[in-house]
């Protein structure tokens, strides 16, 4: 690899993935290496990112058993990998809230 920080990106990801496997502290790491510590958590920063909007987000189907009109004892909150949430408190009404989850789903 190269001398200093003119990596290319490849070379860079593939230091954070040895860094990843082995039992050394980041500074150690990067010390042994020659490259600073600073530009070495820039690209491990940068590949939790990627790896993190590369991950398709699972939706899990939920039975509801019995569906009153009107939802007066439960709230609840759904926190999507975006950041979007929904979150309701009682009383709501169940099928508003289908509909709002459904769309969510189409975002």
């Amino acid at each position: 690899m190269k001398k200093g920080n003119k990596r290319s990106a490849e070379e860079w990801l593939a230091l954070v993935a040895e860094w990843e496997s082995s039992k050394q502290s980041q500074p150690v790491f990067c010390q042994e290496r020659g490259v600073t510590h600073s530009a070495f958590q820039y690209w491990r920063a940068k590949k939790a990112v990627t790896q993190r909007q590369s991950t398709e987000p699972e939706l899990v189907e939920l039975k509801v058993t019995k569906k009153p009109d009107l939802i007066r004892e439960s709230s609840f909150r759904v926190t999507f990998p975006s950041g979007l949430a929904v979150e309701a408190t009682p009383p709501f009404n169940s099928d508003t809230l289908a509909q709002l989850l459904n769309l969510v789903k189409t975002v």
